[in-house]
């Protein structure tokens, strides 16, 4: 939500308001409507609906949230192969067909649809996808050490375990660890918060307008070989009893790559949704 946050700013009023008349056809929209009766005091209607949207592909995994479709949950990432002792394959997908590429193509045909249903499926897919592969965990897996034998390695850092400190007794995925780094709420009040430190914090900064999604993972891929990974400088575990210990500067270091991803990732979906709802005769 707070890359939607980001992006949302970037939106003339006019796509603004077409990308709104769109999500009012949306399966769910009524309930996002309740949700902004209960949570949304002080935030424009149209943005929370639009942070909303961003996520909705994460809430249809959901088993009780109310939607009959499919979920596709292999399009949320790709399996770029991360291999610090045979060789890494940014673009090795053990899943081709079933990955984060299908999931954005489909985006990118159905936004074109008289469908209004269909057209508002698809911005809330390209939304979260375009937030998914930029971070670098949707886009790299670990093949080695002990995931060598795994067809999808560590599955991006999801089986494989971390601690912030030595005396912690506590344990995290690093996965996960990457998700929080944008922050752990799913309150939209505090994403936009968030999204304003990230404005303020890139400042004078140019995001690359680059809108190749091989190029978005290629990068995502190379801030997981070096800032995930650590450039092989953590000792894996699939295990939390031998998780490793983050070396002290990891976390400031892993907060600003996540900032910036978060930042070029509003950039690019500000451009993608002009180019393809300002198109549309609404």
């Amino acid at each position: 939500m707070v890359i939607a946050s980001l992006c949302w700013q970037q939106l003339s009023p006019s796509t603004q308001k077409k990308v709104s008349i769109i999500l009012n056809h949306h399966p769910n929209h009524a309930e996002w409507k309740k949700w902004f009766d209960q949570y949304g005091a002080g935030i424009p209607e149209d943005e929370f609906m639009f942070m909303c949207a961003s996520k909705w592909p994460d809430d249809i995994k959901m088993k009780n949230f109310p939607y009959q479709g499919t979920t596709n949950s292999f399009w949320h990432y790709t399996n770029g192969r991360v291999d610090f002792i045979h060789g890494h394959d940014a673009h090795y997908r053990p899943k081709k067909g079933k990955d984060i590429y299908n999931g954005i193509e489909y985006a990118k045909k159905q936004v074109h649809s008289s469908n209004l249903n269909d057209k508002a499926i698809a911005v809330c897919w390209m939304s979260h996808l375009v937030e998914d592969i930029h971070q670098p965990l949707h886009a790299a897996s670990n093949y080695q050490g002990p995931f060598a034998q795994s067809a999808s390695g560590d599955k991006g850092g999801n089986d494989f375990y971390i601690k912030t400190k030595a005396t912690n007794k506590t344990s995290y995925r690093l996965h996960s660890y990457w998700d929080q780094l944008l922050g752990r709420s799913q309150n939209q009040q505090k994403a936009i918060q968030t999204a304003l430190k990230i404005k303020k914090d890139m400042e004078g900064q140019r995001p690359s307008g680059n809108m190749n999604p091989v190029q978005w993972q290629t990068e995502s891929f190379n801030c997981a070989v070096k800032y995930a990974y650590w450039n092989n400088q953590l000792p894996a575990s699939r295990t939390a009893e031998g998780a490793a210990v983050l070396p002290v500067d990891y976390g400031k270091t892993a907060k600003k790559v996540a900032y910036q991803r978060a930042y070029a990732a509003a950039n690019r979906l500000a451009i993608w949704l002009k180019q393809n709802i300002d198109e549309a005769n609404m």
